[in-house]
């Protein structure tokens, strides 16, 4: 197998596994919903984060058989826990004045910031492709989600603090890729564990430190812990390296469409044919930049065995 193919294929494969976190990711929104009928957004965050860092700990533990490779990761990880929590934060401030389609739509914005903001972390440029396959994705999220973009409100800023935390996010992760190899594992477990220390020094500042025992709640909890945090914050540490943040940007677009598939299979939901027009249009720009990237690797074959 020539260096192409095996990058080519180590691409694809690090694709299919962002879908999957981001699969994850979307199947909380309706799970998420139906918790916080019995406790507050930031209990929930905190709690959330706070179990994930422990069980992640447990895993570093089993895994590394130590913490002393957590050493090389302190302080670069505060940053990502920054905007993490952040990104957590001023989403819920949102959500409280500004509709859900309408805050779907703004926080998928980070599709177009990822790329806007690659330069102030030294990481190049967006190509042609990238910009068309984010003009697709930005569509398809507008049809999908119909938000009624018409007037702003003091929610939608926070709300697009949100985007803005996220893309700057994505963009540090794959900036500590850059300067050190490995880690992915411990810049879970870090990331983790700090945005659950300041997400819990929060709820017990702003919030009632109440908290619900019903078995929605904890349920929840635990499945958002595990599943969405756990899994697959160490699937984007682990695989994020292995392709372009844009291109991560751009998969990350399609977590209001799963999580719409969900909530219409498990929760009898209605879905649209906007809605599916949307969702189809998102698909086309990620499928454009994998056909995109499949022609490069195609012409950089043919100039290698010519």
């Amino acid at each position: 197998m020539s260096n192409l193919e095996a990058t080519l294929k180590t691409s694809l494969r690090a694709d299919f596994f962002l879908v999957l976190a981001t699969f994850l990711w979307g199947s909380t929104f309706p799970i998420i919903r139906d918790a916080l009928k019995s406790g507050d957004s930031l209990a929930f965050v905190a709690q959330r984060f706070l179990i994930a860092g422990v069980l992640g700990a447990a895993l570093m533990a089993w895994i590394r058989g130590s913490f002393r490779s957590l050493r090389l990761w302190w302080i670069p990880t505060i940053g990502l826990a920054v905007f993490n929590g952040l990104g957590f934060w001023t989403q819920s401030v949102g959500l409280e004045t500004v509709s859900s389609s309408r805050a779907a739509f703004l926080t998928g914005l980070y599709v177009v910031l990822v790329p806007l903001t690659l330069r102030y972390f030294g990481l190049g440029r967006p190509t042609p492709a990238d910009w068309w396959g984010v003009g697709l994705a930005l569509l398809g999220l507008y049809v999908f989600t119909d938000p009624q973009v018409a007037g702003w409100s003091t929610g939608d800023l926070w709300i697009l603090g949100s985007a803005l935390s996220f893309a700057l996010g994505i963009n540090l992760l794959q900036k500590l890729y850059a300067r050190a190899q490995g880690g992915g594992l411990e810049i879970a477990v870090l990331q983790m564990g700090w945005t659950g220390l300041g997400a819990g020094l929060g709820w017990i500042s702003f919030s009632s430190p109440r908290v619900p025992v019903d078995s929605v709640w904890v349920l929840s909890v635990v499945y958002c812990a595990v599943f969405a945090t756990v899994i697959a914050l160490w699937i984007q540490t682990h695989f994020q390296r292995q392709t372009t943040p844009t291109r991560v940007a751009l998969i990350f677009s399609l977590e209001p469409v799963f999580a719409a598939l969900i909530a219409w299979v498990g929760w009898g939901e209605t879905l649209s044919l906007r809605s599916i027009v949307g969702a189809c249009i998102l698909m086309v720009g990620v499928v454009w930049m994998e056909v995109a990237r499949s022609q490069s690797w195609l012409q950089g074959r043919v100039r290698i065995e010519s």
